[in-house]
């Protein structure tokens, strides 16, 4: 049986960010800023990333119920999730709960079992200094981590 080809995609305000997987072995990730602009071009984006890498599951953040994040960034999510949804693949929508203190013991954790991506992992920042932009690869990451982890119970919960 061939390995699964996943795709999990991040955004905040200021950036997205994707990791393409194929099985347990990271293949590409990379960040853009262009799809945040408004949620038309966060639907582009999203298209064009399955038809790029034709993954067999796609992995998007789940709105929290109650949440601090803007109504932008509600609408780019709200339209990553939509492109996902319509697009035929299997769409695997998980909440971004932490099993860490920060992100950054994240990040670290992270690069630990994809090596690859260690050159990414930011230096923590003092709180005046602004989120690094590599962030979002750890968030997409940590997405992809959770069903890879767990594959069995988060296909069968996405398929109903």
């Amino acid at each position: 049986m061939a390995a699964l080809r996943l795709l999990a995609v991040a955004i905040n305000r200021k950036r997205l960010g994707y990791v393409f997987l194929i099985g347990n072995q990271l293949k590409e990730w990379r960040t853009m800023t262009k799809p945040t602009k408004s949620s038309e071009n966060a639907d582009s984006a999203m298209r064009e990333l399955i038809e790029e890498f034709k993954p067999d599951v796609v992995i998007t953040e789940k709105l929290p119920r109650h949440t601090n994040i803007t109504d932008h960034v509600s609408q780019l999510k709200t339209a990553l999730i939509q492109v996902a949804e319509t697009s035929g693949l299997l769409n695997i929508i998980t909440d971004r709960s932490r099993d860490y203190a920060n992100k950054y013991e994240e990040a670290d954790s992270l690069a630990k079992l994809f090596p690859e991506i260690r050159p990414w992992v930011p230096e923590k920042r003092r709180f005046f200094d602004h989120e690094p932009a590599h962030l979002i690869l750890f968030d997409a990451l940590s997405l992809a981590f959770k069903v890879i982890k767990n594959p069995s119970q988060r296909i069968a919960a996405a398929m109903g």
